[in-house]
């Protein structure tokens, strides 16, 4: 091992260290797919001998096609991980094929059960006896009356399954009864001391019970099903009914609730817990009005109790020690030296004191046990600044309160994280941040109101935080200010199927090119005796022809054929070239073979704004942003120009329609334009120009496909929405023969889309393309380098920040909320920084500036 190399690296978007010089590596997946991607990392990759995915099934989420890539480009053998896969056939299936292709077989290992039981319960302020978190039965979320059936992901609890028991019991045949009887069930496990029975059972144990009696319960008629279902649940539809009575959309979370919620939790010891709430604005409201009522009650019961007056016959005697120590004492030497040693004693032991009835009260925290939170660790784990306005935070946190979002400085939500590990936080109000990839667990997870983002994946993500192995015998799953609907909805839901990505865009097929190109400088044996080249161009024909997503049989045909028109459109736009156009080919270059234009560096730099990036490179080639470089104008009114076009381009936000209204009504004031101006003509034009070129190409493309495999594509007669089959078998009208000759002649357009007149021509958007294409013809717009200049009014929040810098102002005048503004702007220097990495690698490498107007756009 040479010195160079280290144990552990780390690569992710804010930090990385070691990266390739590790034998492991932690790091985010798009990260990795950058380092598997990348042209001058070829040889680095095929060493990589293991990759292990953890949450794999976001796969099936935005930015899935990452984890499709990683997995087809790796050769490595790989190690995915996941708690929600849900239906995993077809997954499995595609996973077979891909390791097949590799030479290996896949192997699968399922655990079914959770290691301890989740309990749902729902906020009822209705219910009786005063306690407001009301226990759910599974049973409830079922509509007895539409499907009396138990769907088999739908896990009951084992006092779940005893209250089914002695509904079904009057319902079932003797034999039956007796063989579901727990005394009978469970004979092997019964021990009798006395005249008492006891059973030993494991969670298995009762989830074969369970399954027995979900079996038993099928074979019901329809109508005694309905009758179990509704007597089990009766409790639970009532508090599913009271629950939506807290719901009110024009006044937002109901906050008193939200305390008795809190309180009841601590009373029934259902701490620690994360409360979800997908507003980041609402979390930081929520952990305020905790932490402020707590410090309100402690308030008047010191005022309720001589609190003032305890602190000042303290502080009166305090003052009086330090007084006395002050004076000095008269007598022999070693009676004075322990006198004094008396003394400081007691001052000590009377400042501690004054400082913990100064201190937060421990009977109005959230801290259960001895583990008790301290200004000192607060101190060391935030620092001694506070950002402008999380002032409130260090207060929350001694009451154990704190919020946790991506809004959030970086550092404070890592220290929340460990201190919330380290059981000196008690409760946490948290986006989605902490619903995967933390390892963050909880007794109790608490779902505070409803949002879209709320679905079946995300609800088991956030659920599955409760429950700690080794701590709870249970988990806790709570509903506040959720529609009993959507509770029901997602308790009895099943885990959407992994459906797959688009792979290809003309990015992605420049960087897998740009792979092969550097693979083939390798000499074949020279990385482990393998022919890199040759398993490099296999990933690539992996990516290609072996997608998850496969919406029809001709899939990996049409798939291919989009490949080629995006390595021709390269070609043509001088990012690839063939080395016999090269004007000065190297000796030791094979004929046919591949040159990577410089200008590839624009394109792979940025190739997660695609198509943002093949506009900026068409301005830069035509020699628009050149011009406005060498106009008759200041320096500085040269830079707002580029500036300008480069957030027409990147990071676009659009503009509020109440900011719209008053910036046209001229009431905004303040050093903010808040709406951005528009594009220049030329700038404008040069960008429709360039869209136009790909849009023609790629209809001529398709058209081209669909002629060739016009049999495999048979007749488009399906109706796209009833997908009913139109048009006789056997036209007998005499008047067919006439209208056929007026009817639109296409071949890839659908023909209920060409019975308003429009041909194979004249397509004027890609999402009309998209949209109008016929059956058995599937193109996403996000593989094509197609730019949209937006048609909507745009927020001017980077172009305002970079005039006058004022964080405040871009909050109040142009409504970035405060928590996302710093991920904006991080997110436009990234941008800014790969602009400028592409120039310097051209600078840098003594380029000539081919494709450019002339020499000046370099400088």
């Amino acid at each position: 091992q040479s010195p160079e190399q280290r144990l552990v690296g780390v690569f992710t978007r804010d930090f990385r260290e070691n990266e390739l010089t590790c034998q492991i590596l932690v790091c985010v997946p798009q990260c990795l797919q950058i380092l598997l991607m990348s042209s001058e990392n070829v040889a680095w990759a095929e060493r990589v001998e293991t990759i292990i995915l953890d949450e794999v099934h976001s796969i099936g989420d935005t930015n899935g096609e990452i984890w499709e890539h990683i997995i087809l480009l790796s050769k490595c053998p790989l190690i995915m991980l996941s708690a929600t896969l849900g239906d995993v056939n077809r997954f499995k299936g595609w996973l077979e094929k891909v390791e097949k292709a590799k030479d290996r077989r896949l192997v699968t290992v399922t655990h079914g059960e959770r290691w301890n039981d989740l309990k749902s319960w729902v906020f009822n302020p209705r219910a009786q006896g005063g306690a407001a978190i009301t226990s759910m039965h599974s049973c409830g979320v079922i509509d007895a009356e539409a499907d009396p059936s138990i769907p088999a992901t739908l896990k009951l609890l084992p006092e779940e399954c005893v209250s089914l028991f002695r509904s079904m019991y009057p319902l079932l045949s003797a034999s039956e009864a007796a063989k579901l009887a727990p005394n009978a069930f469970f004979e092997r496990h019964a021990e009798r001391p006395g005249d008492a029975i006891f059973w030993d059972l494991s969670m298995r144990d009762v989830s074969a019970w369970e399954a027995s009696l979900k079996e038993s319960f099928a074979k019901l008629p329809r109508e005694d099903r309905a009758r179990i279902l509704v007597d089990v649940s009766q409790s639970t539809v009532s508090a599913l009914e009271g629950s939506d009575s807290i719901i009110d959309e024009s006044q937002g979370i109901n906050l008193p609730g939200v305390h008795r919620l809190v309180s009841e939790m601590r009373d029934r010891e259902m701490m620690p817990a994360i409360c979800f709430h997908m507003s980041q604005r609402g979390c930081n409201k929520l952990a305020r009005y905790v932490s402020h009522k707590l410090q309100q009650e402690e308030k008047e019961h010191r005022n309720a109790s001589g609190w003032a007056e305890k602190v000042r016959t303290l502080m009166a005697r305090l003052e009086t020690l330090r007084a006395g120590a002050a004076k000095g004492l008269v007598g022999a030497k070693e009676d004075v030296e322990d006198s004094r040693e008396q003394m400081m004693e007691d001052i000590d032991q009377l400042e501690k004191k004054i400082e913990a009835l100064l201190g937060a009260d421990r009977d109005f925290t959230l801290f259960q046990g001895t583990d008790v939170l301290t200004e000192d660790e607060i101190d060391n784990a935030l620092g001694p600044y506070a950002p402008e306005g999380y002032e409130w935070l260090r207060k929350a946190m001694l009451r154990g309160v704190a919020a946790h979002h991506a809004g959030m400085n970086k550092k404070w939500r890592m220290a929340i994280e460990d201190l919330f590990r380290r059981k000196k936080l008690v409760l946490v109000f948290a986006t989605a941040t902490l619903s995967m990839g933390i390892n963050m667990p909880c007794k109790t997870s608490v779902f505070v109101g409803d949002a879209v983002y709320i679905n079946s994946m995300s609800y088991r993500q956030m659920a599955g935080r409760a429950g700690r192995r080794g701590f709870d015998l249970r988990g806790n799953v709570i509903f506040f200010g959720m529609r009993s609907t959507k509770i029901k909805r997602l308790v009895k839901s099943h885990l959407p199927v992994l459906q797959g990505n688009q792979l290809l865009s003309s990015s992605t097929v420049l960087r897998l090119i740009m792979m092969y190109v550097k693979s083939t400088k390798w000499r074949a044996g020279a990385v482990g005796g393998r022919d890199l080249a040759k398993e490099v161009l296999w990933a690539i024909s992996r990516c290609v022809n072996m997608p998850l997503f496969q919406p029809s049989h001709l899939t990996p045909e049409h798939t291919a054929h989009t490949f080629r028109f995006c390595f021709e459109h390269l070609c043509r736009e001088r990012l690839l070239i063939p080395s016999h156009e090269e004007e000065q080919q190297d000796e030791d270059k094979e004929e046919g073979s591949l040159v990577v234009s410089d200008l590839a560096a624009f394109i792979s730099h940025l190739h997660y704004t695609q198509p943002a990036n093949f506009a900026f490179l068409s301005l830069l080639q035509s020699g628009v942003l050149s011009d406005m470089c060498k106009a008759d104008v200041s320096d500085e009114q040269k830079e707002l120009d580029v500036l300008l076009v480069l957030c027409h381009l990147f990071n676009r936000l659009p503009l509020a329609s109440h900011l719209e209204s008053l910036v046209a009504a001229n009431k905004r004031v303040g050093p903010s334009l808040v709406m951005l101006p528009p594009l220049d003509p030329g700038v404008r034009e040069g960008i429709e120009s360039a869209n136009q070129k790909v849009l023609k190409a790629f209809v001529d493309y398709q058209r081209c496909f669909a002629s060739a495999y016009a049999e495999d594509l048979g007749v488009d007669d399906l109706l796209p929405f009833s997908r009913v089959r139109c048009g006789a078998q056997h036209p007998s009208s005499a008047a067919l023969p006439a209208l056929s000759c007026m009817a639109q002649r296409v071949s890839i357009r659908s023909c209920f889309v060409a019975l308003s007149g429009h041909g194979d021509e004249g397509f004027g958007s890609v999402e009309e393309l998209c949209g109008s294409l016929r059956r058995g013809l599937h193109v996403d717009p996000s593989m094509l380098p197609v730019f949209v200049i937006a048609k909507e009014p745009l927020n001017a929040f980077l172009y305002d920040f970079y005039k006058h810098g004022q964080l405040p102002a871009i909050v109040r005048y142009n409504g970035i909320k405060q928590e996302g503004l710093w991920e904006l702007l991080r997110d436009f220097e990234l941008i800014i920084r790969a602009i400028s990495a592409a120039m310097r690698f051209r600078l840098d490498n003594g380029c000539d500036w081919r494709g450019f107007p002339d020499r000046d756009v370099g400088g």
